[in-house]
């Protein structure tokens, strides 16, 4: 199935488990993810280590 960027989509199982996974460009977390009812992207951490990936939110605040 494909979606065009910009629709709202969700996915569900009726009677069983589904296994379901997303394919998708490069995306910024903070501002490319839409949903009905607002949910926390991540929880929250406190980092004790430098990363050792970041996310595409992350490089902004990383090159500072």
């Amino acid at each position: 199935m494909t979606l065009l960027p910009g629709i709202w989509h969700a996915f569900w199982a009726e009677g069983s488990d589904a296994l379901i996974g997303e394919v998708s460009t490069v995306n910024d977390d903070l501002t490319d993810n839409y949903f009905i009812d607002p949910i926390d992207r991540f929880t929250a951490i406190e980092d004790d280590a430098e990363p050792s990936r970041l996310l595409v939110s992350d490089y902004s605040e990383w090159l500072r």
